[in-house]
């Protein structure tokens, strides 16, 4: 298990936090899709974004930014509108799986969730719109590159992160997978698709701030790994989570899984789904540190990511016993 004692490794990802998070949200008010001839759109946009939120997704793209971007060119800004694009992409899907016809939740980010206060039609018009402008933001970002520059690239990775590669295909295979099916063959092979719906558009988040400082393909190679265990971990914290939390603490519903007989290996085999997330974290750290490295990253906060997620995880078993 990671531990906990290294201070270092937490304080330099906390304070990577302190720095951007005014930044974060001074560019998600200048970049939320408008409707001035309706003041209750507006309110259902803000509620949308402004809710709560961990922010986790833009931090990535800043990390992959800082982690190769010595000699990047770059600009600050440009990193900071492909985060916020990717962070009214996330909200865009999390309004979607709330929906009675997916999730059926009640609560998101300790409020109401939007389709209850706005209404599902709405609710829907509303993520549709974080949706486009999310990959509106993304494509007159990368416009401003010079030509033949390889972020051009992003805009396919960015479709493949939310179709059949990615989002959508995830949420297929999450509604596809029963609890109750006693197959295990049979849910061997849809869990690593069902995680599509959280680790593709992670990994993007993660890669795309890297594109943007100029990485290597060596360089993206080894992040892009590395952000795949990250997602990994990620989706099994998200399911230990509904499986042993509470809706106060989380600020979501919890035992959604077994109430809409959704896959969760928590449910099936705790200890298990608690060994699989500290390897992964462990595999993840493990990348970075490797002594005899040649891909020249900044290393810091990418461990001290690790460190972060694993304080989730701690937090989550700390939950179980109480």
């Amino acid at each position: 298990m990671l531990s906990l004692s290294d201070s270092i490794s937490s304080a330099n990802f906390k304070s990577l936090m302190v720095e951007w998070l005014p930044k974060i949200e001074t560019q998600l008010k200048e970049e939320l899709p408008s409707n001035n001839a309706d003041p209750i759109w507006q309110k259902a946009v803000t509620s949308a974004i402004f809710n709560g939120g961990k922010r986790t997704r833009p931090f990535l793209t800043i990390l992959g930014w800082q982690t190769v971007a010595k000699n990047s060119s770059i600009q600050e800004e440009m990193v900071l509108r492909i985060a916020v694009a990717i962070e009214l992409i996330h909200s865009s899907s999390l309004i979607f799986d709330d929906l009675p016809c997916m999730d059926n939740a009640t609560i998101r980010r300790g409020n109401q969730a939007l389709h209850l206060e706005f209404g599902e039609d709405k609710a829907i018009l509303v993520a549709l719109s974080l949706l486009l402008k999310g990959i509106e933001i993304v494509i007159k970002t990368l416009n401003s590159l010079e030509p033949g520059n390889q972020a051009q690239s992003l805009v396919i990775d960015l479709m493949h992160s939310l179709g059949e590669r990615g989002l959508i295909c995830g949420q297929w295979f999450d509604l596809s997978a029963k609890q109750s099916i006693t197959s295990q063959e049979k849910n061997n092979a849809l869990a690593p698709l069902r995680n599509l719906k959280t680790m593709p558009l992670i990994r993007f988040a993660l890669l795309s701030g890297a594109v943007l400082g100029k990485a290597t393909e060596e360089q993206k190679n080894v992040l892009a790994k590395f952000a795949e265990l990250i997602g990994e971990a990620y989706q099994q914290i998200d399911d230990l989570l509904d499986f042993i939390s509470d809706p106060d603490t989380l600020g979501k519903d919890v035992a959604l899984d077994k109430k809409n007989d959704r896959l969760n290996y928590a449910y099936i085999n705790l200890d298990k789904t608690i060994l699989n997330i500290e390897e992964k974290l462990n595999q993840a750290r493990n990348i970075i540190l490797e002594e005899n490295y040649s891909y020249n990253l900044e290393k810091t906060y990418l461990v001290a990511f690790t460190y972060y997620l694993n304080n989730r995880f701690q937090k989550a078993l700390s939950y179980r016993s109480s």
